[in-house]
């Protein structure tokens, strides 16, 4: 299917903003693996949890500027990448600081947790990096990215890379052969759960999933998407505040948009799904928690 358009109408089965938690200048989100608690970092420094009912608690203040956050398969360990600043691995206990190393990435920054540690990537003065650490910090491989490849953790805890050229997606194991010389599209991409891929263009947002035919979902001014845990539901931020999600499963889309009195008045930058798929957060001037 492509070409599918999620018609930002007003529904009966749309979502609703529940609750906007006091957390201020959010830089990075992440939600645990196994209960509906979300960790904030923010511009400040601090590092907030917020548990949608039970309200929020301050795990830490001295976090570097996070531009991306990745909370471990078990729930206990939190990776913080700092803009320009360290890689940082909390205790989610009680936020203190295990394990810090130094990378000075400037942007484009996205960690995660692969079977033996971390792995990440960014942006510095010359080129777009990936790093591969084990549990300790330690250097396991490093390397340059290609132009167009993105990098992140496949269904087997493995990091993997990828890329989508005008013939589709190729993903490769870290290490493990080369890509095509096309150029890449004009997407802005990210590894989704299960090694999908998510493209962010201008006319939309494109889902690859490995042997199957690519998925768009057609709308214009998109800042933000990310798919569900188990991607049956794609959720997409604008430029002008909204917020929508489309359900992905069988022949048509279910379309959801709230009201934009209920949307940001700013620009969405962070959409994230609980694993549990119950819960969207949003992140535009302020931090949104959505649910239908």
């Amino acid at each position: 299917m492509a070409g599918l358009d999620p018609h930002y109408l007003h529904e009966r089965s749309g979502i609703a903003a529940v609750v906007s938690p006091p957390v201020e200048a959010v830089t990075a989100l992440a939600w645990h693996p196994r209960r509906e608690e979300l960790f904030a970092a923010t511009r400040d420094g601090r590092l907030i949890s917020v548990d949608p009912v039970m309200g929020t608690r301050e795990l830490a203040k001295d976090l570097p500027e996070a531009g991306a956050v990745a909370v471990s398969p078990q729930g206990d360990l939190l990776a913080v990448l700092g803009r320009a600043g360290p890689l940082e691995i909390r205790d989610l206990s009680d936020g203190s600081c295990r394990v810090q190393v130094a990378m000075n990435l400037l942007g484009d920054l996205w960690v995660g947790w692969w079977k033996g540690g971390v792995v990440l990537s960014g942006r510095d003065l010359d080129h777009r990096q990936v790093v591969v650490l084990d549990h300790k910090g330690r250097r396991r491989a490093s390397g340059v990215l290609p132009p167009g490849v993105v990098v992140g953790v496949d269904a087997d805890a493995q990091p993997v890379l990828g890329k989508v050229t005008r013939t589709g997606p190729e993903i490769r194991r870290l290490g493990k052969g080369g890509f095509s010389r096309q150029p890449p599209t004009s997407h802005r991409l990210r590894f989704g759960p299960g090694g999908r891929l998510v493209g962010v263009a201008e006319g939309g947002v494109t889902v690859w999933t490995p042997g199957e035919p690519p998925l768009t979902v057609r709308s214009f001014g998109v800042s933000a998407a990310t798919l569900s845990n188990d991607a049956s539901a794609l959720a997409v931020g604008t430029r002008e505040g909204g917020v929508a999600v489309a359900r992905l499963g069988g022949d048509s889309l279910e379309r959801a948009h709230p009201g934009r009195t209920d949307g940001h008045d700013l620009a969405v930058r962070i959409l994230a799904f609980s694993h549990r798929g119950r819960w969207l957060a949003s992140v535009g001037e302020r931090t949104w928690l959505w649910s239908w």
